[in-house]
């Protein structure tokens, strides 16, 4: 008997670029956690902390980010990894009529401040999500959380470092 030969597999270029991406968003992720460890443990430790007391976690972000609003709060209040009991969060670009109506009547740059002054109450927490960090209406949430006492989370991506000090 012979040896088989082993056939070389070929590999389409749709399939090297999936690998490709996989790759990036892996090296993507482990990076950021290594830089931002401490960064993410202060934000677990404070939503964590606001949760504990009863207190409220809105999210906001638009385009992806907005999904992503979505997601989180769906995780709290309705479960992750494991049952246990609702907890109070809200994705704020999740109402159309309401995001149409502010839109409409006060511009889109108050869409989401406007709910946090109708919403937020001291000792809540507003998770606060921008890629650019140049959005007015995500600006304007900020500025409109601080000054109801609600605790900010900005998270940006590496083109949004401005956002810290226009906040």
């Amino acid at each position: 008997m012979s040896p088989r030969r082993a056939r070389a597999v070929r590999i389409s270029p749709a399939t090297r670029s999936i690998r490709r991406v996989f790759a990036e968003s892996a090296a993507t992720l482990l990076a950021v956690f290594a830089r931002e460890i401490d960064s993410l443990e202060r934000m677990s430790r404070l939503l964590v902390s606001t949760l504990a007391r009863g207190r409220t976690v809105f999210f906001c972000g638009n385009g992806g980010s907005a999904a992503e609003a979505q997601h989180l709060a769906t995780e709290l209040v309705v479960r992750f990894v494991r049952n246990r009991g609702a907890l109070p969060a809200m994705a704020l670009g999740a109402d159309g009529s309401m995001l149409t109506a502010a839109g409409n009547d006060l511009g889109f740059d108050r869409v989401f401040a406007r709910q946090i002054e109708a919403l937020g109450h001291p000792g809540d927490l507003l998770v606060a999500m921008t890629t650019s960090g140049r959005s007015p209406n995500m600006i304007q949430a900020v500025r409109a959380a601080r000054a109801r006492g609600v605790q900010v989370i900005g998270m940006t991506g590496e083109a949004g470092k401005a956002f810290r000090g226009r906040r």
